[in-house]
């Protein structure tokens, strides 16, 4: 199966959306549409009435597909789309108030067909919530016609690859040229953003592992020739600010490899808070 190009992605998002319909259990005897316990009216699209009885669950191999609201229809499709948008972004993606968006996110979180991640952040507020689509999910999504997409970083989960989007994203709007996992020396990259003037700049995202290994990937990037600064982002603020004091005394990294060479390039040590979406409309 070949790789679907973004505008064929788009006309099958589109397609889906426009079958998804309500349907009056009153008048339709037998439709999949049901009203819950709460009243509310339970919702699929013309594909899911054609095919319900008999398919495979999102969950297992025994039951029925989840029915899903219109509205979680839409949160997952738009999960699927743009898995470095925000929830308040998916909300409006999927045209659905966010008293309405809730409900169906608690719908779609009972069938197990998306994670909720929540960032950590420095300053105060809420924390900005990300949904990654699991296999259930993209099971669910395969049936009306989307396909999973690639990731920007391949190495690392969900959230190492949202926030390379993230700053590459951030980086571009600086004016700089972005490339993702770039191989340079023998430093394999998350992001390399390049200046007009052609200076280089390595980013690493750390989300996980220790502070030896996370310094110890620091200074071999730092290393590399070409490479003007480095930029490692962080999602915990504990790790950071560790990694941060270990390395204004490089020498004393690892007591076993007396690391006394100078440091060639600056290396800085951010908050992936910096590189929350701008977008416009976005709630951070």
């Amino acid at each position: 199966m070949h790789a679907l190009s973004e505008h064929e992605r788009k006309q099958r998002a589109h397609a889906f959306l426009v079958t998804i319909r309500a349907v009056r259990p009153e008048m339709n005897a037998g439709s999949p549409a049901s009203t819950t316990s709460n009243g509310q009216t339970q919702w699929t699209s013309d594909t899911d009435a054609s095919n319900d009885v008999g398919s495979k669950s999102a969950l297992d191999g025994n039951s029925e597909r989840p029915r899903l609201s219109q509205a979680a229809s839409k949160l997952l499709l738009s999960a699927g789309m743009q898995p470095s948008h925000l929830l308040t972004e998916h909300y409006a993606l999927a045209d659905v108030h966010p008293a309405v968006g809730r409900s169906a996110l608690n719908m779609l979180l009972a069938h197990g067909l998306v994670l909720q991640h929540r960032v950590p952040r420095q300053s105060r507020g809420a924390q900005p919530i990300l949904l990654e689509v699991t296999e259930a999910g993209w099971r669910e999504l395969r049936q009306r016609g989307l396909e999973k997409p690639g990731q920007a970083i391949g190495r690392g989960g969900f959230l190492h690859d949202v926030y390379g989007r993230w700053i590459a994203a951030w980086a571009r709007a600086q004016g700089y040229r972005c490339s993702f996992e770039r191989q340079l020396g023998e430093k394999n990259f998350d992001v390399v953003c390049e200046t007009s003037g052609g200076g280089l700049v390595g980013v690493e995202v750390c989300c996980s592992g220790s502070i030896d290994v996370n310094v110890q990937q620091a200074l071999k990037a730092a290393h590399v020739a070409g490479i003007c600064e480095i930029m490692l982002v962080f999602h915990n603020t504990g790790l950071m600010q560790k990694v941060q004091r270990r390395l204004h005394n490089a020498c004393a990294v690892d007591k076993g490899a007396m690391l006394v060479e100078p440091v060639p390039s600056a290396i800085r040590c951010l908050h992936v808070e910096m590189f929350f979406p701008k977008r416009e409309g976005v709630v951070t």
